[in-house]
């Protein structure tokens, strides 16, 4: 119960879903390079690169080239119970945008109550999604960019009581309220 602080959160950063273009995802761990050296050396040491999703070689050869140095794990597709403990444990949680799609996984990340970055920019659908749900999006242009926003996170106390998660405006999207949204919708 209470206020929580970045500490009881793992040092980790998770990667989800489909990475689509090795250009994105480099910029995405460079940022994730930069701020890892403005970390102490105990830190770094207990820092973790997650990715859940299909594209294990692409992260794991990018990973080599960009974070040789620092621990990754390449999980593949997990259970959505085990994706959301993840998610929800993580410092931040991170995904790559494809301009030719609706990121469900936005939603996905959302009920997590972490921050989200997303690389490159995401649509207004998505920005007001965001919004609605209460969440944070982080939209960072540049690799420095992405460094500083997830400093910023670090350094930040969250609340993570079940009293406040359970008010949060994720609520909003579960199945039961959406299929209540959707019936509405219809009769009307």
């Amino acid at each position: 119960q209470g206020t929580a602080t970045k500490a009881q959160f793992e040092l980790t950063i998770t990667l989800v879903g489909s990475l689509y273009s090795n250009e994105y995802l480099t910029v995405l761990m460079m940022g994730i390079d930069k701020w890892a050296h403005s970390l102490s050396e105990n830190q770094r040491g207990q820092l973790v690169i997650r990715y859940l999703g299909g594209d294990i070689r692409l992260f794991n050869d990018a990973a080599k080239q960009c974070i040789p140095n620092l621990h990754v794990e390449a999980l593949g597709y997990v259970s959505t119970s085990d994706m959301a403990r993840y998610c929800s444990q993580s410092l931040l949680n991170m995904y790559v945008r494809h301009a030719g799609t609706f990121h469900h996984k936005l939603l996905e990340l959302l009920a997590c109550a972490r921050p989200i970055v997303v690389y490159p920019a995401e649509t207004q659908e998505s920005r007001q999604l965001t919004e609605d749900a209460g969440g944070e999006l982080i939209e960072a242009s540049t690799a420095d960019a992405i460094a500083v926003q997830i400093a910023r996170v670090q350094n930040e106390v969250v609340d993570l009581s079940s009293s406040a998660r359970s008010q949060h405006p994720q609520k909003h999207y579960t199945w039961a309220n959406q299929s209540q949204l959707l019936e509405q919708m219809l009769l009307e």
